[in-house]
C-alpha cells in the first residue's frame, strides 16, 4: 500500500518546508505548490489525499483553489 499523499500549497518557502518535515514524520509522501498555476495540474495529476492550502498565493487566491478543487471533485481533506 502506498504513502497517502499531503499536497501543500503555500507561496512561503520556508513554512512549506516545515510543513513537508511534518508531514513525512507523519509517513506522509508529500507535493509543495507554490503558485496558484500548477495546484490544478498537481491536484489532478498526483491526487493528494490531504491538501494543507494559504488562501494567498501568487496568481490566485486560495477561494479559486478551493473552486478548482469543487471541480475536480476531489474529495480529500481540505487544511
Amino acid at each position: 500500500m502506498g504513502l497517502e499523499r499531503l499536497s501543500i500549497v503555500d507561496d512561503d518557502r520556508s513554512f512549506a518546508a516545515d510543513l513537508r518535515v511534518d508531514g513525512e514524520r507523519l509517513g506522509l509522501d508529500v507535493e509543495i505548490v507554490h503558485e496558484g498555476a500548477t495546484f490544478e495540474n498537481v491536484l489532478q495529476n498526483w491526487a493528494p489525499a490531504i491538501i494543507a492550502m494559504d488562501l494567498v498565493v501568487p496568481g490566485s487566491d486560495g477561494l479559486e483553489l478551493i473552486r478548482v478543487c469543487d471541480r475536480s471533485n476531489y474529495r480529500g481533506a481540505l487544511i
